[in-house]
C-alpha cells in the first residue's frame, strides 16, 4: 500500500496574529528589550555618577605634559542644564582606568555562562534559563546603587553577576524557539525577537538622562531594574516549553506546530569539529563580527561620554541624542534584510556576493564616525546627523554576518554564532580598557584615536570576510542522508522519496536567512 505523504504546504497553517506564539514572540521581544535597557543603563548612569571635574583636575596633576599641550579640555561651552550640571558634579571620584573597568566587568561574567547557556537550557528549559537568567541581571541591577557606594569594587562584583545572567539569554532563546516555530515562521520570530535589543537601545538612553536630570543617578538602577521584575511575572504567565506543555493554546495550533517540525534535521548529529576550526570562512565570519562589534561596544559604551567630555551636551540632550543612532539602525535591519532577500531570490547577485556587499557598506560606519571625530563646538548638529547616517548603515550588517553563519553550515550555524559572539564579546571586555586608557587626558584628539582605531579593526575584518567569504555550505557541513529523521507522514527520506527531499531543500531555503 502506497505510503501517504504530506508537506510543509499542505498542512494546516492556523493564524499567527493573537495565537500563543504571537503572544510569546511579544513577551520575547519585551525581553530583549529589557535586556538591552540592564545592558547599558551603566552607560549613561556613570555621566552622572562620576566628579568629572575632580576626575579631570587629578588627570592633570598627574600629566606633567597637559600644561604644556595647546589642547584644552572642554573647548566646547557647557550646555544649559536646569539642574545644576549632574555630569560635573557627581558622587564618585573614580579615574578613567576604574569606569573602564565598570564598563568591561559585566562582560568578564557573559563571557562564562554564554557557551553552556545552551546545555542549560536543553537541560532544564528555555523558559527557565531565560526567565531566571534576566531575573538574576534585574535584581542585580537594583543593588547596583549600594554596591556603589560601598565601593568601586562591589559595583564590578554585581556588574560580572549581570553578566552571568544574561550571557545564557542569547542561546536559551535560541533553544526555545527550535521547539515553538515553524520552520515557515521562524525567520520572523526570531527577528521580531531580536528587534528588542535596539527598541532596548532606543529606550535606555533618554530614558536614563530623563531620570538621572531629574531624579539623580540612583533611580536609574532602581527603575531598569523594576521593568526586568514586571517582565519576569509576564514570562512566566505566557511562556512555556513546548507547545504540548502550554495549557491555553488551540488543539489545531499545537497540531500546525508539531507536525511541521517533524522530520527536521537530527537535533543530536555530530559537531564536526575538525572541519569548523580549520574553515576559512568561519574564521572570516568571525574576523568580521569580532571587528563590527568592536565599532558597536566602542559607540554604545562610550557615546554619552564623549558627547559629554567634548561636545559638552548636557544630560538630557545626552541621552535623546545618543537613543538617535539606534532607531536609524533599527529601521536599517529592516530594510537591508528584505532588500537582500529580494536580490537573492531575483537572482539579481549571487548569495556570497550580497553578504560581502551589505559588510562592506556596513564598515563605512566607522569612517564616518573617524571622521566626525574632527568636528568642532559649532558642529554638534552635524555629528548627530552624521552619527544616525552611520549607524543606519552600519544596520546592513545584520544581512550579512548573521546569515552568513547560516550559508556556510546549515545544521551547525549555533555553533559558529557561539563561537563567533565569543571573540565578539572580548571586543566587549577590551573595547573600554582601551578608551579609558587613551582618553586620560580627555582632549578631542585622544578621542580622534579612539575612533581611527575602531575604524581598523573594522576594516581588517571586512577585508577578510570580503576575501575569503563563501556563500556555499561547507563539505564538512552537508547532511548525510542517515542523519536525517524519518517522517511517515513524508514518508521514508532518501533518494527515491522526491517529496521528502525537495520539502526539505524549500524550508531549508526559507529558513536560511
Amino acid at each position: 500500500m502506497a505510503r501517504k505523504t504530506m508537506t510543509m504546504s499542505s498542512l494546516q497553517k492556523t493564524p499567527f496574529l493573537f495565537s500563543s506564539r504571537f503572544a510569546l514572540a511579544v513577551a520575547s521581544f519585551f525581553g530583549f528589550v529589557v535586556l538591552y535597557i540592564l545592558r547599558f543603563n551603566v552607560s549613561v548612569a556613570l555621566v552622572c555618577m562620576v566628579n568629572n571635574t575632580a576626575v579631570r583636575e587629578n588627570a592633570e596633576k598627574h600629566q606633567e605634559d597637559v600644561s604644556k599641550s595647546s589642547e584644552k579640555y572642554g573647548q566646547c561651552p557647557v550646555q544649559s542644564d536646569t539642574s545644576g550640571s549632574p555630569d560635573e558634579t557627581g558622587a564618585f571620584v573614580w579615574e578613567k582606568s576604574i569606569q573602564g573597568l565598570i564598563f568591561s566587568s559585566f562582560f568578564w561574567g557573559y563571557l562564562i555562562t554564554e557557551l553552556p547557556g545552551g546545555w542549560l537550557a536543553t537541560r532544564f528549559g528555555g523558559k527557565r534559563v531565560y526567565g531566571f537568567g534576566l531575573l538574576l541581571a534585574s535584581v542585580l541591577t537594583m543593588l547596583s546603587p549600594v554596591a556603589a557606594r560601598f565601593s568601586y569594587k562591589a559595583l564590578i562584583a554585581v556588574r560580572v553577576g549581570q553578566g552571568l545572567g544574561q550571557g545564557v539569554v542569547f542561546p536559551a532563546m535560541h533553544a526555545f524557539w527550535g521547539s515553538w516555530a515553524p520552520p515557515l515562521e521562524r525567520s520572523k520570530l526570531v527577528a521580531f525577537t531580536i528587534l528588542g535589543t535596539q527598541i532596548g537601545d532606543i529606550i535606555v538612553f533618554p530614558l536614563s538622562g530623563l531620570i538621572c536630570s531629574y531624579l539623580g543617578w540612583g533611580p536609574i538602577f532602581y527603575i531598569t531594574g523594576a521593568f526586568g521584575l514586571v517582565w519576569f511575572i509576564g514570562w512566566q504567565f505566557f511562556a512555556y516549553d513546548t507547545p504540548a506543555s502550554h495549557p491555553r493554546i488551540s488543539e489545531e495550533e499545537r497540531e500546525y506546530i508539531e507536525k511541521s517540525l517533524v522530520g527536521e534535521i537530527k537535533k543530536t548529529a555530530a559537531v564536526p569539529w575538525k572541519g569548523v576550526v580549520t574553515s576559512i570562512p568561519v574564521w572570516c565570519i568571525i574576523a568580521a563580527h569580532f571587528g563590527n562589534g568592536w565599532g558597536f561596544y566602542t559607540l554604545v559604551i562610550n557615546l554619552p561620554t564623549f558627547m559629554r567630555d567634548i561636545l559638552r551636551f548636557d544630560i538630557k540632550s545626552n541621552g535623546a541624542y545618543s537613543a538617535l543612532p539606534w532607531i536609524a539602525c533599527a529601521i536599517s535591519i529592516f530594510i537591508s534584510g528584505w532588500v537582500a532577500d529580494e536580490l537573492r531570490e531575483r537572482k539579481i547577485m549571487r548569495t556570497v556576493n550580497v553578504r560581502r556587499m551589505f559588510n562592506t557598506i556596513a564598515v563605512l560606519s566607522a569612517a564616518i564616525l573617524a571622521g566626525s571625530g574632527y568636528l568642532g563646538c559649532d558642529d554638534r548638529i552635524l555629528f548627530i546627523v552624521l552619527l544616525v547616517i552611520g549607524q543606519a548603515l552600519f544596520g546592513c550588517t545584520y544581512a550579512a554576518i548573521f546569515p552568513s553563519m547560516i550559508d556556510v553550515a546549515p545544521r551547525f550555524g549555533g555553533i559558529i554564532f557561539g563561537m563567533s559572539n565569543t571573540f565578539t564579546t572580548m571586543s566587549g571586555i577590551f573595547s573600554p580598557y582601551m578608551v579609558a586608557y587613551i582618553t586620560k587626558k580627555q582632549t578631542q584628539s585622544a578621542w580622534q584615536t579612539v575612533f581611527w582605531i575602531s575604524l581598523a579593526i573594522q576594516l581588517t575584518g571586512a577585508l577578510l570576510y570580503l576575501v575569503f567569504l563563501s556563500g556555499d555550505v561547507q563539505p564538512w557541513a552537508k547532511e548525510p542522508e542517515a542523519e536525517v529523521i524519518a517522517n511517515p507522514q513524508y514518508g521514508e527520506p532518501g533518494e527515491n522519496n522526491a517529496a521528502y527531499n525537495r520539502e526539505k531543500r524549500e524550508v531549508s531555503e526559507e529558513t536560511r536567512c
